[in-house]
């Protein structure tokens, strides 16, 4: 197998495939005969001539192209889209800024540290919906960010008080289709 690949040829591949993400896996994509310990070498080359930053283990970014927060939650969590109190300021329903940034998935619950906390929170695959997606991340829409917080105040998992939450630009017969929704919002 081969193990050595110049840093120009790598760099050229990952610009052509408008990778923003380098992994073990996106290298062993594009350079199928390259060994483990060949990518490994690669991404500390990598890392040593600054090119690339780690977010967390496993996962690097480009130095002169760096992710978003909302990117890089994606990144961490691919199976997972923002939600919840971070959607919420997103959008102005929530005026504080969340230190955490909240993502719902259908995996575990889990949270994962970088220079950011991250946040996932599991849900029944069955409400896993109503996100779109924007740049390179995916986002409840402000209804379903709204209804994902509620459910989970619903189960007692978060504050069930929406007295300081702006609702004015959120449709309220959207938010009306999710059941628990229709007691806290009229």
């Amino acid at each position: 197998m081969e193990t050595y690949t110049s840093l120009h040829q790598v760099i050229s591949q990952l610009n052509q495939s408008k990778s923003r993400i380098i992994t073990s896996k996106v290298l062993a994509d594009l350079f199928p005969k390259i060994s483990r310990q060949g990518r490994y070498e690669i991404i500390q080359r990598m890392l040593h001539k600054d090119l690339i930053r780690k977010v967390i283990s496993g996962i690097y970014e480009f130095t002169e192209r760096p992710l978003s927060a909302f990117e890089k939650a994606q990144a961490i969590e691919p199976n997972s889209y923002i939600s919840l109190e971070t959607a919420l300021n997103y959008y102005g329903i929530l005026p504080q800024f969340p230190h955490v940034i909240t993502s719902i998935t259908s995996g575990k619950t889990r949270t994962k540290e970088s220079n950011q906390t991250y946040e996932y929170i599991h849900i029944k695959p069955d409400l896993y919906t109503d996100f779109q997606k924007i740049d390179d991340f995916l986002i409840a829409t402000k209804e379903k960010s709204l209804a994902d917080y509620l459910y989970l105040a619903s189960k007692g998992l978060r504050n069930d008080d929406i007295s300081e939450l702006d609702l004015k630009e959120v449709n309220k017969t959207l938010l009306n289709r999710y059941p628990w929704c229709k007691k806290y919002v009229k």
